[in-house]
């Protein structure tokens, strides 16, 4: 919800436009993993400028970057996968004072 909250209130007309990723919905926007899996990035964003097919990133919020689920195995193979179309998924989590950061 906080990320959700930030992307709203967005007031450098980058932020186009963003919806909630669901898992497991038919037009869901999704990665094949290497093992078979699929993966579902929490969000879609439209972010001005970016040079790919509408303007679409896609993010996915974790936990702090670092003692939880985000150093999991499972997620090691998410963060090395690439959408065809959308390239690299954005990572981020929430530092403790609010700030969203971008997980490298």
């Amino acid at each position: 919800m906080a990320f959700a909250k930030m992307l709203d209130n967005d007031d450098s007309g980058r932020i186009k436009w963003w919806l909630r990723n669901p898992e497991n919905e038919k037009w869901a926007t999704r990665l094949i993993l290497p093992t078979g899996k699929r993966f579902f990035p929490d969000f879609v964003v439209g972010v001005a400028g970016r040079n790919t097919p509408d303007n679409i990133a896609l993010v996915e919020i974790k936990d702090d970057g670092d003692t939880g689920r985000l150093q999991s195995d499972s997620n090691a193979i998410k963060i090395r996968s690439v959408h065809r179309e959308y390239r690299k998924v954005f990572w981020s989590f929430q530092e403790p004072d609010g700030i969203f950061v971008k997980a490298v």
